[in-house]
């Protein structure tokens, strides 16, 4: 007996030592913040130009100089926020798969049995049966699900390198809006300063009786929309700036310098993509989104497999050592097993298989957006192509017409009002033109989404629509200071 009880102690203190222990996390104040507010030093310079991904490129970055799209990418891949909160996924999936490999414990079994009455009690013992009970159902269907946690953990670390892929092209397409915009915010503004030196001169002109009211209203007029039009571009760079931020990962109040991958801030004119049967060739084993569905589907498969194991009748066995009141000794073995008469794991059979239905038909629709999308974004890329070239071949034209429209305004041929018109109307051409070429660069962002591969940023032309076009006054005295 003292025996047994030794025995049952070291089984006790093996079960307490071989337990996990609990350690609180608390949501503290300041652990939330320094998570929020990451940074942005050489640390982060090491981390970014140690990357590793299957798509993107490690690339060091230095704040001091400004960032480039593609540095902006890699920053995302580091510090955002949601990326850190999808990892978590991959340590959930290892934890299925450490479970999945765990053989199921085995059951002691112990008993103890005192006669108290009933017959002649001399000569009589205590009695007691120890024995062990293990459930071997789960051995039959261990090697499929162990396949299919094995499955799952690639699934799931593919599907993080596609959301980590999607927040990098989100913060490379924000930094090419804040070029865009800030751009199109000094466009706007170099034509508001000067339109207000201007009104400034033809008021001065007034004054003198060199001009009429006629042309001080024009003035005025051309003044006011053109501020009015510089107001809602620098609204529009201060919402992309904030965008930027938020695919960084980094606080709302953060500047950050946006430079071109060639150091310059001007869009590219022109984009050539690739052919659109060498961006599909391949693609199934290119797009992590496309492996990670693959690998769920083979790992749904394993599932499959083992709800269909699962149908055997359910298998218990049992061995012990038992000393009866007459002290009698005896080795016993013995099983339980299921019936399998109601339940043969009909249900789980028929929810797993209809959960591999849906992946099938879910990878083929996927294959069959990112074709589409892949196609759909070259013909607006070549579309973007003809209309910015279009519109960069009408500006010498509107040049000449505002510089006919001034002769003859000083001539008094024309009225200034037709004069301040084309101006205006030069201007907002080359604006359009701007703003053409950010689609541009968001539809090459697109097709790098959909391609699943990196595409080499075109090199950004500094043509004559890449400037403002010069509002010329029609005053006869010197300008003014700016009010």
């Amino acid at each position: 007996m003292r025996r047994l009880v030794a025995a049952d102690s070291l089984l006790l203190f093996l079960f307490a030592t071989g337990c996990a222990q609990y350690h609180e996390k608390p949501l503290s104040h300041d652990v939330i913040e320094s998570r929020l507010n990451p940074p942005i030093d050489q640390e982060l310079s090491v981390a970014t130009s140690k990357l590793k991904h299957p798509i993107l490129r490690p690339l060091p970055v230095d704040f001091t100089r400004g960032i480039t799209p593609s540095q902006a990418a890699v920053v995302a891949v580091v510090l955002n926020p949601m990326l850190v909160s999808a990892r978590s996924q991959r340590a959930t999936a290892e934890a299925q798969l450490l479970q999945a490999g765990i053989l199921p414990n085995p059951q002691l079994v112990y008993e103890f049995a005192h006669p108290i009455g009933g017959g002649v009690l001399a000569g009589t013992n205590n009695g007691f049966s120890v024995g062990f009970d293990w459930d071997v159902q789960e051995l039959i269907s261990q090697g499929a699900r162990v396949d299919a946690a094995k499955a799952e953990v690639k699934s799931v670390q593919l599907d993080i390198g596609w959301q980590e892929w999607q927040t990098a092209e989100v913060a490379e397409q924000a930094a090419l809006d804040v070029l865009a915009a800030e751009s199109q915010r000094q466009a706007d503004d170099d034509v508001a300063r000067r339109l207000l030196d201007n009104f400034n001169l033809v008021r001065t002109a007034v004054d003198q009786h060199q001009k009429t009211l006629l042309d001080l209203a024009g003035a005025e007029s051309a003044y006011r929309d053109a501020s009015a039009i510089f107001l809602q571009a620098r609204r529009d760079e201060n919402h992309s700036r904030l965008m930027l931020n938020r695919a960084l990962g980094l606080p709302p109040d953060t500047r950050i310098r946006v430079v071109n991958d060639n150091g310059q801030t001007a869009l590219p004119s022109r984009y050539d993509p690739p052919a659109a049967n060498t961006l599909i060739d391949g693609l199934e084993d290119r797009r992590l989104d496309l492996l990670a569905l693959k690998l769920g589907y083979e790992s749904q498969e394993q599932t499959l497999r083992a709800a269909v194991l699962a149908q055997f009748p359910k298998l218990n066995l049992g061995l012990s050592r038992a000393t009866d009141t007459t002290n009698v000794h005896s080795l016993n073995f013995g099983f339980t097993m299921d019936i399998p008469i109601f339940d043969r794991n009909q249900g789980a059979i028929a929810a797993e298989t209809a959960t591999r239905q849906r992946l099938f038909d879910e990878y083929t629709q996927r294959i069959f957006e990112a074709r589409s999308d892949i196609a759909l974004a070259i013909d607006s890329i070549q579309a973007v192509n003809a209309q910015i070239a279009d519109a960069e071949a009408a500006m010498p034209g509107l040049q000449r017409l505002v510089d006919t429209y001034k002769s003859s305004s000083q001539q008094g041929n024309v009225d200034v009002l037709s004069y301040y018109g084309a101006q205006i109307q030069l201007a907002q051409k080359s604006v359009a033109i701007l703003q053409l070429k950010q689609q541009l660069a968001d539809l090459r962002i697109a097709l790098q989404t959909a391609s699943g591969q990196f595409l080499p940023e075109p090199e950004a032309a500094a043509t004559e629509s890449n400037q403002t076009p010069p509002i010329q006054s029609i005053g006869s005295v010197p300008p003014s200071t700016r009010p």
